[in-house]
């Protein structure tokens, strides 16, 4: 036996839609439409968070519904149609499909219409999103929606999944940073600039713990061999020869000498006296 089926449409802008459509949309629209499947004596409609329900016809909270349509007539058992729904509830239209703009109530209705009539949803209905979204003040409305509904979305699922959707990262180059608790052999190769700065400086002094020597250090030979070779030199300067020494000696007695008359004469000391001459004849 043959089931009606209809379809009860809501305004949820409770006629601000009719008011303000011209003014923020730029032409009229005669509501924002909610719909739902009346069939069997229930009321099918797909809700976010909770997927398919079916209450008592206008039982739900949207009240009283503003248009009732008959679309048809069905077929398909009771039985049958919930079977439908279960299977909708887990692959398509569960708790967490819902999306304003692309996954919600009219679709619903559209496909369970289709399912028991082979009828779509009123073509009011359908038009609805283009004739909102289409306009500038739409699109952006569109996009704010978009933008909540994403991070709504997000902060449902567990941390695991949303790592395992994360698109890859390019490999870049490994960090160089130094990990504290790893152990020291697992630490990464780095200048020891203090160790490199003691090596130059033993390197100055001749060979390093090593045993490599500094290419800018004299070898030990070439020292002493310059050591003696200086010593000699200053030992000639100091130590003069036979012959320099009896001249230097004959030079001093003569300098000496003339230091000695000099004193003599100054002082007015005189010298001894020939025989002969009187006092009066001793001249300066």
């Amino acid at each position: 036996m043959p089931h009606e089926v209809q379809t009860f449409m809501y305004d949820i802008s409770n006629g601000m839609a009719r008011a303000l459509g011209p003014l923020l949309l730029g032409q009229p629209i005669e509501a924002v439409w909610h719909t739902a499947v009346v069939a069997f004596g229930r009321e099918y409609l797909f809700v976010g968070n909770v997927g398919i329900e079916s209450e008592e016809p206008e039982q739900t909270h949207f009240g009283k519904a503003l248009e009732k349509l008959v679309v048809g007539t069905s077929t398909k058992t009771q039985a049958e149609f919930e079977a439908f729904n279960a299977e909708l509830q887990r692959t398509t239209f569960g708790p967490d499909d819902y999306n304003l703009i692309e996954r919600n109530c009219n679709h619903y209705t559209d496909a369970a219409l289709f399912f028991l009539t082979g009828q779509r949803v009123p073509e009011k209905v359908s038009a609805m999103t283009a004739t909102i979204f289409g306009s500038p003040l739409g699109r952006i409305a569109k996009q704010v929606i978009e933008t909540v509904q994403q991070q709504m979305v997000a902060a449902k699922k567990p941390a695991a999944v949303i790592e395992e959707q994360q698109p890859d990262k390019p490999e870049g180059k490994p960090s160089r940073r130094r990990d504290r608790n790893a152990p020291a052999d697992d630490q990464p190769e780095r200048p020891r600039r203090r160790e490199q700065r003691a090596a130059a400086v033993s390197g100055l002094g001749g060979s390093s713990s090593s045993g490599s020597s500094n290419p800018s250090a004299l070898p030990t030979s070439s020292v002493t061999t310059t050591t003696t070779t200086t010593t000699s030199a200053v030992r000639q300067v100091a130590e003069p020869s036979a012959g320099q020494a009896e001249a230097l000696k004959k030079r001093e007695k003569v300098i000496v000498g003339d230091q000695v008359a000099s004193a003599l004469a100054r002082k007015k000391i005189p010298t001894a006296r020939p025989a002969g001459l009187t006092n009066a004849a001793v001249l300066d």
